[in-house]
């Protein structure tokens, strides 16, 4: 699986989660209402993403908490070599 791919799905897992609260709250199960049900499911999903991976970093296995296990490994481009220019020396003043 690409690192794209697993970035993906381990973002839109603790979206689905906050969508999930979302709708609990909007048929009446929270005991939030008007602009804390708004709120209320942004703050679930950043709290269970953190503590999926927090969690993940303890116990592995606890990555399909987030869909997929294991976080994307980003590399770093290879580097650039850069050759400093030498400016051309300036016509001789007469």
């Amino acid at each position: 699986m690409s690192n794209t791919s697993r970035s993906i799905i381990r973002s839109v897992s603790s979206i689905a989660v906050a969508a999930v609260v979302y709708l609990l709250a909007r048929v009446g199960l929270g005991a939030f209402s008007g602009a804390a049900a708004a709120y209320v499911p942004l703050l679930v999903a950043a709290a269970y993403a953190t503590g999926a991976r927090l969690l993940e970093k303890k116990f592995p296995a606890a990555g399909w908490l987030l869909g997929v296990p294991g976080a994307p490994a980003y590399t770093p481009p290879p580097p650039r070599l850069l050759i400093p220019t030498v400016p051309a020396d300036p016509a001789p003043k007469a």
